[in-house]
């Protein structure tokens, strides 16, 4: 049986698609493609979820917790997990480098 998932962000249609990560990556990963051809990988890693589009790299990335709309609706979905985990704070309340 072939299922597909569609997701719907702004009046916008993106097609979900799982891909597959390797070790020391990403926990889980999706690939969102735009009817019109636009494609965005989207990650939950363990420093928090991460996107390859524009507004996440520029504007998001390490300043908005909450990350763009290709995160805030995966995680609405229950797809990804929102902001880092706490495993991966220090003390000081950095994120460790490599901690899983």
């Amino acid at each position: 049986m072939l299922s597909h998932l569609y997701l719907t962000i702004n009046k916008s249609l993106y097609l979900v698609e799982p891909l597959e990560c390797g070790p020391g990556a990403a926990v889980r990963a999706f690939r969102l493609n735009k009817g019109d051809g636009t494609l965005y990988d989207v990650a939950q890693t363990s420093y928090g979820p991460e996107c390859d589009c524009p507004d996440f790299i520029f504007r998001r990335a390490g300043l908005d917790p909450s990350g763009c709309k290709h995160v805030r609706a995966l995680v609405g979905q229950g797809l990804i997990e929102a902001g880092a985990p706490a495993s991966v704070r220090t003390e000081s309340g950095r994120r460790a480098v490599g901690s899983r």
